[in-house]
């Protein structure tokens, strides 16, 4: 067979088929599966890269937090009870009685825990925007571990609401070790 001016005899084009074969072989046995795995591999790291890209935020955030929150001991239970009142009347909601318990302690030795029931009143806005605002106080750390919302008798408008919420103190020894 010639093609232009190079004559190619039967035996080479069976070699360089042959050898095309192999490099295609060659490509489908070994390049091929270490590529997918190298694919594979890569879309792991980047979705462990992100992951930690989202992790690091949070940590960031966390200790913002952390920075701005002032934890009290168990002996500013009144300085608790008088910022949870302050921001409730800021957020104009009426308080009807607070009745703190016994401070308890938590099931980490470094917490105590206060329960206090609360009776409140106020508008569906107004209740709505001070339980999602428990979270902003920055001495107090809050849990609402119960409530019960009726409507007002006399003012369909005002709702009452009964509430438990957990007030946490360092307890006596973490508070000597801050």
């Amino acid at each position: 067979m010639k093609i232009g001016n190079i004559e190619i005899s039967k035996e080479q084009m069976t070699v360089v088929g042959v050898a095309a074969l192999m490099v295609a072989g060659a490509y489908l046995v070994l390049f091929r599966p270490v590529m997918h795995s190298l694919a594979v591999k890569s879309r792991a790291y980047n979705m462990v890269r992100s992951q930690m890209r989202d992790a690091r935020a949070v940590i960031e955030a966390t200790g913002r937090i952390g920075e701005e929150r002032e934890l009290l001991t168990e002996r500013q239970v009144p300085v608790a009870i008088d910022e949870l009142t302050k921001h409730g009347k800021a957020m104009k909601v009426s308080f009807q009685s607070i009745r703190p318990r016994e401070l308890i302690q938590d099931q980490n030795p470094r917490f105590k825990v206060l329960p206090v029931d609360l009776s409140i009143e106020a508008t569906d806005k107004q209740m709505v925007a001070f339980m999602g605002s428990l979270d902003d106080l920055n001495k107090n750390l809050i849990t609402v571990t119960g409530f019960d919302v009726v409507p007002d008798k006399d003012d369909p408008s005002q709702l009452k609401m009964a509430l438990t919420v957990n007030l946490y103190f360092l307890s006596g020894d973490a508070a000597q070790g801050k």
